[in-house]
């Protein structure tokens, strides 16, 4: 069965009922998921349906004015094309225009690694819920018609009148006096970001702490704390908000405060992390999302029990065996999805005097050499069993050293935190 437009279709009647702004390309290898989802979008808007993704490409191709599809639903799991290898391929054709994918909880992981390669505004999962994806579908062509408007200003702006003197010169006024208002403002937000971190560490009996945090920019998205629960609990959090300057730091205000907000909730990581997605999720711009690093250390007990959401492995330098420990647990990003996809847990590890923990950041293993090689795990876990026998604070700052000399030509291209805390003996 090939393509068919409702929208052709209907022009044939002398009647229209409603006027339907916008038409939407599904595609789907499961007549009973084309049925279901035209049902609920065929009263608002023009449906054009294909039934797989090699299908669906060549109708994109073939279309004298493609531009007129301005939203994609596709499933991933297809014959011939999955939906982000079919999706992908739209980007070159119809950049604008918006794309989702139908997609089991099984294959969310896949579909999350492959956002950026798709360009996939929302995953939506089955079984579908009609209202849900109504909603979702009305919010993603305002998002469409909002670009379009912006594409429009830029336009008109690009037709203005060269020889306007005056009015370029008075514009010209204006955005210095508004750059300086930003600067203005960005300082006060770096101020504002030193403040969430701490200021003078917790003493943590028979413990010693380090941390350093630098912004790609002169604001970013990393934040770290360690602050006392009890007498004898204390709490470490590293995060860090995918981008960086100044949106991925009004993110991480919102999670710093979300998180400050429910860290009294009990002595559980995994309840914390999944409080603070929870508040979280839904809350901020799709495809935004922060990796989180939360432990706990008892004092009496010299243990850590920690949940990992999305973040590197924290990694411990074990001085009774000469090893080097990763601190590992499963759990996706904060932000993203909810708990039950995120799937978060926490896990207890047994320290030992004598014990050097490191949390970080991936600003630190993602930096590049002349060659375009990230530093990476293995090389950072080389660096620090090189450097095992230095006290935590010049362990700290010897790797940051190592990082800009090993970047020293390409630069830093993210914020970078490092947390380091050494169990004496």
């Amino acid at each position: 069965m090939g393509f068919f437009s409702k929208s052709k279709l209907k022009a044939a009647k002398t009647v229209e009922k409603k006027v339907k702004r916008h038409t939407i390309l599904i595609v789907d290898d499961e007549e009973a998921n084309l049925r279901a989802i035209s049902r609920v979008l065929d009263e608002e808007f023009d449906l054009i349906i294909a039934h797989d993704g090699q299908e669906a490409l060549e109708f994109v191709t073939n279309d004298p004015d493609p531009e007129h599809i301005h939203l994609i639903i596709s499933d991933q799991r297809m014959p011939k094309l999955t939906g982000v290898e079919f999706l992908r391929q739209t980007i070159p054709i119809i950049p604008k225009t918006i794309r989702m994918i139908l997609t089991g909880f099984t294959d969310i992981e896949a579909i999350i690694d492959s956002i950026n390669e798709g360009q996939i505004y929302k995953f939506i999962t089955k079984p579908i819920e009609p209202n849900e994806l109504l909603l979702t579908v009305q919010r993603a062509l305002e998002a469409y018609e909002l670009e379009m408007r912006n594409v429009e200003l830029i336009r008109e702006l690009q037709s203005l009148n060269a020889n306007l003197e005056q009015k370029v010169r008075q514009r010209t006024q204006e955005l210095e006096f508004k750059t300086q208002q930003m600067l203005d403002e960005l300082e006060q937000a770096k101020e504002t970001q030193a403040s969430l971190l701490p200021e003078t560490p917790p003493a943590i009996p028979k413990v010693k702490i380090a941390g350093k945090y630098t912004p790609m920019e002169q604001i970013g998205g990393d934040f770290y704390n360690i602050f006392p629960l009890d007498s004898e609990n204390f709490g470490i959090v590293v995060a860090d908000v995918t981008g960086h300057g100044v949106p991925a730091a009004l993110i991480s205000f919102m999670l710093s405060g979300i998180f400050s907000n429910n860290v009294h909730a009990g002595l559980s990581s995994k309840l914390v992390i999944e409080l603070v997605n929870e508040h979280l999720y839904n809350r901020i711009q799709e495809g935004k999302f922060a990796t989180m690093f939360y432990g706990i250390y008892n004092a009496e007990q010299q243990s850590f029990l920690f949940t990992n959401a999305g973040h590197p492995p924290g990694l411990v330098l074990r001085k009774s065996s000469n090893q080097i420990l990763q601190l590992s647990a499963s759990g996706l990003v904060v932000g993203l999805m909810p708990n039950e996809i995120a799937a978060y847990e926490e896990q207890l590890f047994q320290c030992q005097p004598g014990d050097k923990i490191l949390i970080y950041t991936d600003g630190i293993i993602e930096l590049m050499d002349d060659n375009q090689e990230a530093i990476g795990l293995k090389r950072l876990s080389q660096w620090l069993d090189a450097h095992r026998d230095l006290p935590i604070e010049a362990l700290v700052e010897k790797v940051y050293e190592l990082g800009q000399a090993y970047s020293a030509h390409t630069g830093f291209d993210d914020d970078i935190t490092l947390v380091g805390l050494e169990v004496l003996e």
